[in-house]
């Protein structure tokens, strides 16, 4: 699965603290979710890409893998 966050310039200021957000938001959509946890806790999981949609900078924010673990 691929997020685009449009009209937002990533650098190399801003990417930590972006990489940090999205990965705390991700995982607490995920992981609130009946229909999301019970898929993965048949043994599958999540990959997310999260990217800039802005022309300008870096595209790449960061790659996300959830699993039934990583929602203890």
């Amino acid at each position: 699965m691929v997020i685009e966050i449009g009209g937002f310039k990533v650098t190399s200021q801003n990417k930590p603290k972006l990489r940090q957000n999205a990965r705390t938001i991700l995982a607490n959509k995920i992981c609130s979710s009946p229909v999301l946890t019970d898929y993965m806790q048949k043994g599958n999981y999540f990959s997310i890409d999260v990217r800039s949609g802005f022309q300008y900078g870096e595209k790449q924010i960061g790659n996300y893998r959830f699993t039934n673990q990583s929602c203890v």
